[in-house]
């Protein structure tokens, strides 16, 4: 199986060692550069999120709630679940505002980025 452009067009049957090194070192780098891009946006979402968003939970904490989750690629549909779910535990009286809310939303979001099974990213 080809991994790389040159892989693909190479009509001698391969590359060298030096040139294989070099594909390998750039794919590395791509995964690094991928960990420490994500890295800094769940160190932004997280200082978002500690800052006195949860310390009051009215209708501008919802609102900003669902913008950070948004803006951190959750997705609508998941962040309007999310935050609906929310919304029902803290009118419901099981939720309070502050640090259980934020470790409630911690273990929601972990939820929701697990894979199912049946679907197309889940394994079976």
């Amino acid at each position: 199986m080809t991994r790389t452009w040159h892989e693909l067009f190479v009509a001698d049957g391969g590359t060298g060692p030096v040139e294989a090194a070099a594909d390998e070192e750039e794919r590395s780098g791509f995964f690094r550069r991928l960990r420490q891009n994500m890295r800094k946006t769940r160190e932004a979402l997280t200082a978002e999120l500690q800052s006195t968003l949860f310390q009051t939970l009215d209708d501008e904490a919802w609102e900003r709630l669902e913008e950070t989750l948004i803006y951190a690629d959750v997705g609508a549909s998941t962040t309007a679940r999310i935050v609906a779910r929310l919304e029902r535990e803290v009118e419901g009286g099981q939720l309070a505002a502050g640090e259980p809310f934020t470790e409630r939303l911690r273990e929601l979001l972990a939820e929701a980025a697990r894979p199912r099974s049946g679907s197309r990213w889940g394994r079976a």
